[in-house]
């Protein structure tokens, strides 16, 4: 018998109720799909998380014309200042969560970059205000859902907008003579 030989024909699973039942659950693809999203926020969309993360974390620190990293502990920097991307997509019921912070890291901001349906939408918390927002996730870092991001966070529109932020918001430093 060959390694690739099946023991449960096609016809069998494609007749089956658990293949009918998978066919009818909508996907995140299915819901930027029905709200208007292009085929190329789609691709986007299906990307695999690992990909479509470093792509968000690139774009996001060339648009927003940030520094690149001293070391992993942040993504960006900007007025000397330490900034970890997040770049979350919607969910099949439209809502989403950053994933993987990690408050022991050496970070001053979250820069969030949500994908929606014509491309992304911007936002920023400090870490002082993400810290009481966390929750675990069992050994992966911290979560923050969409309802604490959506209350404390403040909508970035350009790179005015974001330094603006920063530079407001950024603890002073005599190292930095700032």
């Amino acid at each position: 018998m060959s390694t690739y030989t099946a023991t449960i024909n096609e016809n069998e699973i494609l007749s089956s109720a658990a293949y009918k039942e998978l066919l009818n659950k909508k996907s995140a693809v299915d819901f930027y799909r029905d709200n208007g999203a292009s085929d190329h926020i789609l691709e986007l969309v299906n990307m695999n998380a690992r990909s479509y993360g470093c792509f968000g974390e690139k774009f996001t620190r060339n648009h927003f014309r940030m520094d690149s990293p001293l070391n992993t502990e942040h993504d960006a920097i900007l007025f000397d200042r330490t900034v970890e991307i997040k770049c979350p997509r919607l969910g099949k019921k439209g809502t989403f969560f950053i994933q993987h912070i990690k408050p022991y890291h050496k970070f001053e901001f979250i820069l969030i970059n949500l994908l929606v349906f014509t491309g992304f939408k911007s936002f920023i918390l400090t870490k002082k205000q993400a810290m009481p927002l966390l929750e675990d996730q069992r050994g992966e870092g911290y979560f923050i859902y969409q309802r604490d991001l959506e209350e404390h966070a403040t909508v970035i529109e350009n790179v005015v907008d974001l330094r603006n932020f920063i530079k407001h918001n950024r603890v002073k430093s005599w190292v930095l003579n700032d």
